[in-house]
């Protein structure tokens, strides 16, 4: 392009600029200046300079093999630029790379991948294959899943134990609250439990409950995770910083537990129905699997296997339950890891202890247990037993309608199923708190009859709370007269016995008789049967 050309164009897009103050349409200015609408709208918005210098930043004169030496170079240079600003975990991207170099040079995106990929599958490490005798290595770590939790399905990450037995690949995985030591030496206790028993070595990573400080064979433990170790009597092994290779048994448990075992996003109504689900899905595929190129299947391993694990030792590791005194609340809830928890009524205002185990809580008042919940998953929720406020919603009658514990506490799913169905309607939940006292109003023990009248009450598509106590009066009457019946039948088998001690009476003193008497008094029935209708008119004369 000469000079001439550059001030053309100058000029053409400084009557672009003065149409468009004008207010002329860019359809309009090409007719105007009679050039194209493509070149009028390149140049309306100002995103294009008029003149572009570019400077030569990949000169021509270079050869091929130099320009190819160059990149290299480039690329190993930004690559190792990157690796110090990213950790071990953290992928470097060839977007990133790409990025990078063309601030240095011309090059495109597909050149830059296909010297990337050289340059890393020069840099990769050779593996040796590992083999393991019965017994002898279990590999565990922490994962975590999504989960949908409650009646509300919230989607939460909930944290996941995984342990693999690499003789036999039978795998074990079990939810918790969260990593610290008391969970991870309950995950233990359990898994050698689910295992049948203790192997030799058990690998790690670089859990912080399990190591202080360093990494690998110089990792220096904690002082409470030894004392577990050592009174199980296994073996700690610990892997390199960063080397999930080391331990790929259980990184492949991890994976697949996302991808094939948990399909999609479960639905559990709590911690311990989560346990329950991962469990049996363990027991599926340890059952049924058999892991390729391998001639026997995951159960007939695990046989050979078991007989080799060390057994459990009869004390459990005390050191892992908490147990703590807090004090209750005037609300009847005490607080434990962010959430509250329900407690009966004569516990309020009081100080009580908790127990807290691998899914449960458990509230002792005075040595006796009052409470027990499941720990729940998510933060600052409010966990309740409805049971612990009946006596207050019949003393309280106006609260029947607004009470937290019936709004928004967890309820069993039959009144579960009764809530939803008078928010849907815009019905008020007093007939909830109504139906609840019905425990008391009737001094129902036995749980199962109070919820069947209420699934009875659902099952019709419009529960209320009249159906609701007419399917439980009736079966409360229903097992009235059974038992009333039974006690009938009760007093008619004896009144029968005593009839049958009659007869016995009367055939002893028969049997006093001589037996020319009882052949007379034969004769006498017999005469008696001959002549019984002229007898019966005589006796009815009379």
């Amino acid at each position: 392009m000469d000079k001439t050309d550059k001030m053309d164009k100058m000029d053409i897009i400084l009557k672009i600029r003065l149409c468009q103050r004008n207010k002329n349409s860019q359809r309009k200015t090409a007719r105007i200046l009679g050039i194209s609408r493509g070149t009028v709208s390149k140049y309306w918005s100002g995103k294009h300079l008029p003149v572009q210098y570019e400077a030569n930043i990949n000169p021509r004169n270079i050869t091929r093999s130099e320009y190819n030496e160059n990149l290299t170079k480039c690329i190993i240079e930004v690559v190792s630029e990157l690796e110090k600003d990213t950790t071990t975990k953290q992928r470097i991207t060839a977007v990133a790379v790409h990025k990078a170099v063309s601030k240095r040079m011309i090059v495109g995106y597909s050149t830059v991948t296909k010297y990337l990929r050289e340059i890393i599958t020069n840099r990769n490490n050779v593996f040796l294959k590992l083999s393991y005798k019965p017994g002898q290595v279990m590999q565990v770590d922490w994962t975590e899943i999504n989960v949908r939790i409650g009646a509300e399905k919230t989607k939460v990450k909930v944290t996941v134990f995984c342990a693999n037995l690499r003789y036999s690949n039978r795998i074990f995985t079990i939810p918790m609250i969260n990593m610290k030591f008391y969970n991870l030496g309950l995950a233990h206790i359990e898994t050698f439990k689910y295992m049948g028993g203790i192997p030799e070595e058990i690998w790690y990573d670089n859990m912080k409950t399990v190591v202080k400080k360093y990494s690998g064979a110089k990792a220096l433990e904690n002082q409470q995770f030894t004392e577990l170790r050592i009174h199980y009597g296994f073996k700690a092994v610990y892997m390199n910083a960063a080397k999930g290779n080391e331990k790929g048994g259980v990184e492949n448990l991890c994976k697949t537990l996302k991808a094939s075992i948990l399909t999609g996003l479960p639905h559990c109504r709590d911690i311990k129905e989560l346990a329950d689900v991962l469990r049996a899905k363990c027991d599926e595929y340890n059952n049924k699997h058999r892991v390729q190129k391998k001639s026997l299947s995951i159960a007939e391993l695990y046989k050979q296997e078991q007989e080799k694990l060390n057994p459990i030792p009869d004390a459990e590791y005390t050191r892992l339950n908490v147990s703590k005194r807090v004090k209750v609340n005037h609300h009847m809830f005490f607080s434990y890891n962010t959430n509250n928890y329900s407690v009966p009524k004569q516990c309020a205002g009081k100080y009580v202890t908790i127990v807290v185990s691998a899914h449960m809580i458990k509230v002792y008042y005075k040595g006796t247990i009052v409470a027990e919940h499941v720990l729940e998953i998510q933060k600052d929720k409010y966990i309740s037993n409805f049971k612990h406020f009946i006596s207050l919603l019949v003393k309280k009658p106006r609260a029947r309608g607004s009470a937290y514990f019936l709004n928004e506490g967890p309820l069993p799913y039959e009144l579960e199923e009764f809530r939803k169905y008078l928010e849907n309607n815009g019905k008020s939940l007093e007939e909830l708190g109504n139906t609840v006292i019905l425990i008391e109003e009737y001094n129902i023990t036995d749980e199962k009859i109070f919820y069947d009248a209420i699934r009875k009450a659902n099952d019709t598509g419009a529960p209320t709370y009249q159906k609701i106590k007419f399917n439980l009066v009736q079966k409360l009457n229903e097992i009235r007269n059974i038992n009333e019946l039974e006690i009938n039948i009760g007093s008619a088998s004896s009144d029968e016995y005593n009839y049958l001690d009659c007869v016995d009476d009367m055939i002893g003193l028969s049997k006093e008789l001589s037996t020319n008497d009882v052949d007379d008094v034969d004769d006498v029935d017999d005469d008696d049967d001959i002549n019984s209708n002229d007898k019966g008119d005589d006796d009815n004369d009379k």
